[in-house]
């Protein structure tokens, strides 16, 4: 197949374009543009994107850039899909009307273009044909709600600097009623919405409604706490990795503390001074710092024990399906991470003073210990009231509503209906 050929050619970085090829036998060439055209998107697609094939097929045979194939598009379709600028730009020199030409699904060659966001083939599609710009999409909306359902911000400034700003296109609304501010709006493009904002005639009409009763306004209010419930579902997810982990580190100290274990009962070291069956005896399998150090392997483990526990509050509480945009919720999930991981930080300090250090550099390490210790403690203290008063403060607004709620029913309830008086 000549599209093969071409393929093996360009991969052998041959000296010889692929005119050589096709000029051998016309015939197999246009066989091969036609055949292409009857197998649909995979193969056209393949034959839209070779540029000397494309020019040479079009001195052949020009009515190929008119040629549609089993879904009505045409070879400009699928090139304006694929962004090949060059082989558009020799598609419309052969055919400009095919930039007119609606395919199966309402769009016209413009319309893949802003889909794709092909900046290079956009301009050349309207620089051909100007009124493409005012062809509908399905016959239903804009080409201006197309580049905001598609979030192509340089694509609908681009379709902005063929428009004035009084245009009707600007304001025409779908078959929902709904705007391109309307539709920005619903699909959270904030940085098309702030655009949109800065035209005129868009900014004058952000009170239009459509067909739900809704105005650009209405969905623009609606957008923050959406947007909240984004950031909240990010920020659970880091929660439940961030207490994964932390419960991960918290059992593993457990199952491996300080200093290793006794791999044998042992009754000749100076650390066991437990009495098993009237001999001192260090069990095999036990903490070997629990005998020399007793109180202070305890509080090792039970810093240990504080965090892994805190932290499987946290993973149960999400999980649970807990109503987590709750504040108070939130809350209880930051001050159980903090509990965790001061506990875990209380537990590295035992470990690195107390069990692990020689004591010739004690003292140094010792003021190491209080220097971190001070600072770690002050931060966390910190972060935990600055989360403490956004709860009060979150409170006290709530329970000002509240209050207003009450006092509006009571005025609405003393109010005496005068066809009643």
């Amino acid at each position: 197949m000549v599209i093969q050929q071409l393929s093996h050619r360009d991969k052998a970085s041959s000296h010889n374009s692929s005119a050589d090829i096709m000029h051998k036998d016309d015939a197999i060439m246009v066989k091969t543009a036609n055949f292409c055209m009857e197998q649909g998107k995979g193969d056209t697609r393949a034959l839209a994107g070779h540029l000397d094939f494309t020019i040479t097929l079009l001195n052949k045979k020009p009515e190929f850039a008119s040629q549609l194939d089993s879904r009505n598009r045409s070879p400009l379709h699928l090139a304006s899909a694929e962004g090949h600028e060059q082989v558009v730009r020799a598609l419309l020199a052969a055919n400009p009307d095919a930039c007119l030409v609606f395919d199966d699904e309402g769009n016209i060659p413009l319309h893949l273009a802003i889909m794709r966001g092909h900046m290079g083939v956009i301009q050349e599609l309207i620089r051909m044909k100007p009124d493409s710009i005012k062809e509908l999409v399905n016959g239903d909306q804009t080409i201006f709600h197309l580049a905001v359902r598609y979030n192509k911000l340089k694509a609908l400034q681009e379709l902005g600097k063929w428009v004035t700003e009084d245009d009707k296109l600007f304001l025409l609304p779908d078959h929902q009623g709904n705007t391109i501010l309307h539709v920005a709006s619903m699909l959270k493009h904030l940085q098309i919405m702030k655009h949109l904002l800065s035209v005129s005639s868009i900014k004058a009409s952000i009170n239009g409604l459509n067909s739900k009763g809704f105005t650009a306004l209405d969905l623009v209010e609606q957008c923050p706490r959406d947007l909240r419930s984004f950031q909240v579902r990010d920020i659970l997810g880091t929660l439940m990795l961030v207490a994964a982990v932390t419960a991960t580190i918290s059992y593993q100290s457990v199952m491996n503390p300080p200093g290793g274990v006794w791999q044998q009962d042992t009754a000749t070291d100076q650390f066991c001074n437990r009495t098993d069956l009237g001999t001192k005896t260090c069990v095999a399998g036990t903490a070997l710092l629990a005998y020399g150090y007793a109180d202070q392997y305890l509080f090792f483990i039970g810093c240990s024990t504080f965090s892994f526990v805190s932290s499987l509050t946290v993973i149960l509480l999400i999980i649970s399906g807990a109503p987590l945009h709750n504040k108070f919720c939130t809350w209880i999930l930051i001050i159980a991470m903090f509990i965790a991981m001061v506990f875990m930080s209380l537990a590295f300090l035992e470990s690195l003073l107390l069990l692990v250090t020689p004591g010739h550099i004690f003292t140094t390490i010792g003021e190491v210990y209080k220097m971190f210790f001070y600072i770690w403690i002050g931060l966390f203290g910190f972060v935990g009231l600055v989360a403490t008063i956004r709860l009060l403060r979150w409170l006290f607004i709530h329970l000002i509503k509240l209050k207003r709620r009450r006092l509006t029913k009571q005025t609405n309830g003393n109010v005496v209906c005068p066809m009643s008086a």
